[in-house]
C-alpha cells in the first residue's frame, strides 16, 4: 500500500502520485521480521509554509 502526505492550503494543486510537480521524498516502509517491501510513504512538499497535513491513499 502507498500513502502520500500532502500539506493543504498550499499555492500548487498537489497530486496522490509521484509525479506531482513538487516532486516527493519517497520511503520505503518493510516488515521488520522480513526485507519484504510492504509499501511506500511518498511525502510532498509545501511550497509555501503549511501547518495542515493529510494522508491519502495513493496508487
Amino acid at each position: 500500500m502507498n500513502v502520500h502526505v500532502m500539506p493543504l492550503g498550499d499555492v500548487v494543486a498537489h497530486e496522490g502520485t509521484p509525479e506531482c510537480v513538487c516532486g516527493p521524498g519517497d520511503e520505503v516502509v518493510q516488515i521488520n521480521s522480513a526485507a519484504a517491501q510492504v509499501g511506500m510513504i511518498f511525502h510532498h512538499y509545501a511550497l509555501q509554509p503549511c501547518t495542515e497535513w493529510e494522508v491519502f491513499p495513493g496508487a
